[in-house]
């Protein structure tokens, strides 16, 4: 009983912050073990945690995939009794296809047969599966017949049919017969297969040619009717199981999840909700585009504001996790990012930081949100202050929270009169695409570290963005709302290479913020990488703002 409590609080709540335990041993990934199975070949794993932990979760990987895949989640799942063993199994990572029958003999049953060994071999204390996409049918398979199985966890997992992005499955399952013998046709396949991965599925072009190759092998030759029978099995037996399912997976849809849930009835299941694309149209004709969160009965409104570059997608693992019973999300791309104009803001010609400001401000008064709650992200956060300050917004902004922001000072990421001089020669080059706007592509793609996909135009609004700071206003703004009494949350990293953190302390000492948080690690991306964190310590602030609301959150 106690084991299976400690399963259900660990999966829901540990997620939440990072465990202190986990950074107490070795990076995970980094300790590699391998158990020989009978026919001789070895089954690979990573283990991390303490050694002699009485409970361990075994995590299992998709069809293709590798210990790698749980990187985030398996530190998260560290306590002092519990440790995560995660294989790379047949045909993936380090594991030979050999240790599950190679080319001629791999199949889903020989796989889920090959974890099973060495389940057993290994003689954990007790396990919990854990598996995430098709490595659902393996922890299935798992769960049903290995010794000492005391819980079983399914993300995003196949299930009991063929799910959206294998069907018309009869197609699959006669390509990937053709697989097990060497030749011209399983050549011609593997080639095929390699393309539907790649433009299809959305995998990495980095993704081995094997991995995939192996991974048609093992989804092809699924026995659905074997997997809703260790289903009932496992329902039967009363093995406590949780279920977490993504609204807006494009490959494993949501009915394949609520199938499961209602054969094994789990006490925990989960829904992470999808985004809705919406726009609203300013004064001047043109829209800002949003994606938002939640119910929009919701009475309080977190109101996301990236960087620059940057567009709503950089608030794509924290949206999601701001959502409670009376808060939603709107993540906005603003002038000149993403799928919002610059037109929006004056067009490209006249586009600054002032009229992003202006524009912001009459898109949030549009949209009638009576508790705001404005969150920005590096620049995002001196948009969030204009803002702020602006009079039209006052009364509906309850709370800010800067995270990693540009503050009352020029950073360090910054060189202000060389910016504002090639702000000038860059508006001086014409419309379009000239040497000069490629050229300032590269400069943040190859100096300041953004990534290669970020637009050419967007890279270019960013720079008139950020030439175009007027650090007296900054300064005029923060006076403004610290005067009005506004509430503010600041959180920074230490390692952050574009905003020392000093700035951010500045920032907190001036607005006299209630929360003031240090991370000694997550980059200038900490929306990112201390997503769970931050979700939590503002849910946890959004009480002390709107208190006549406590009750309901």
């Amino acid at each position: 009983m106690l084991a299976t409590k400690c399963f259900h609080r660990v999966l829901r709540y540990q997620s939440a912050t990072f465990s202190s335990v986990a950074q107490q041993f070795p990076a995970y990934g980094s300790i590699q073990n391998a158990y020989t199975l009978k026919n001789g070949e070895k089954m690979w794993y990573t283990k991390h945690g303490p050694e002699n932990a009485e409970s361990t979760f075994v995590l299992i990987h998709g069809a293709p995939g590798s210990h790698m895949d749980f990187k985030y989640l398996a530190p998260l799942l560290i306590r002092e009794n519990i440790n995560v063993l995660s294989f790379d199994l047949p045909g993936n990572g380090r594991t030979l296809a050999n240790a599950a029958g190679g080319i001629s003999g791999l199949t889903s049953a020989t796989v889920g047969n090959a974890v099973i060994e060495a389940l057993n071999g290994l003689s954990l204390k007790q396990s919990f599966i854990l598996g995430h996409s098709f490595g659902g049918h393996t922890a299935i398979q798992a769960a049903s017949a290995a010794n000492n199985v005391r819980g079983l966890a399914l993300l995003n997992g196949s299930g009991m049919r063929p799910h959206q992005a294998i069907r018309p499955f009869g197609v699959m399952k006669s390509c990937a017969n053709l697989l097990f013998k060497q030749g011209l046709v399983r050549d011609t396949i593997v080639k095929l297969n390699y393309l539907l991965y790649i433009k299809v599925y959305k995998f990495p072009r980095s993704s081995p040619v094997d991995d995939v190759t192996f991974a048609f092998q093992r989804f092809g030759t699924s026995d659905y009717n074997k997997i809703a029978f260790h289903l009932d099995s496992i329902a039967n037996r009363n093995l406590p199981s949780f279920i977490a399912i993504a609204l807006d997976d494009h490959l494993v849809e949501k009915e394949i999840g609520y199938e499961m849930r209602d054969v094994l009835k789990p006490k925990m299941f989960i829904e992470y909700p999808k985004g809705v694309e919406a726009s609203v149209n300013l004064s001047n004709g043109y829209p800002i585009y949003y994606t938002k969160y939640g119910s929009d009965e919701a009475p309080i409104t977190f109101i996301l504001i990236h960087g620059s570059p940057g567009s709503r997608r950089d608030f794509k693992y924290l949206a999601p996790l701001l959502i409670s019973n009376c808060t939603n999300v709107i993540s906005f791309d603003l002038p000149g990012f993403g799928k919002t104009s610059a037109k929006a803001a004056g067009g490209i010609e006249r586009i600054n930081t002032s009229s992003i400001d202006r524009a912001l401000s009459e898109a949030i008064v549009l949209l009638q949100r009576k508790n705001c709650i404005l969150v920005g992200h590096s620049m995002g956060g001196l948009t969030v202050l204009h803002v702020t300050a602006n009079s039209a917004l006052r009364a509906s902004v309850r709370g800010i929270a800067l995270l990693n922001s540009c503050g009352l000072r020029a950073h360090k990421a910054r060189w202000p009169r060389m910016e504002f001089l090639w702000s000038k020669m860059v508006r001086l080059s014409g419309r379009g695409s000239n040497a000069l706007t490629r050229y300032n592509q590269s400069i943040y793609v190859d100096h300041l570290g953004f990534s290669k996909s970020t637009p050419e135009y967007d890279c270019v609004c960013a720079l008139y963005r950020v030439a175009s700071i007027d650090y007296p206003k900054v300064n005029k703004a923060v006076k403004i709302v610290a005067e009005n009494r506004v509430p503010s949350f600041v959180a920074v990293s230490e390692d952050d290479v574009m905003v020392e953190s000093i700035i951010g302390q500045e920032l907190a000492e001036a607005l006299n913020s209630s929360v003031f948080k240090v991370y000694a690690t997550g980059g200038h991306n900490i929306q990112k990488n201390h997503a769970k964190d931050i979700a939590s310590e503002l849910l946890k602030w959004v009480p002390t703002l709107v208190p006549i609301l406590h009750s309901r959150l």
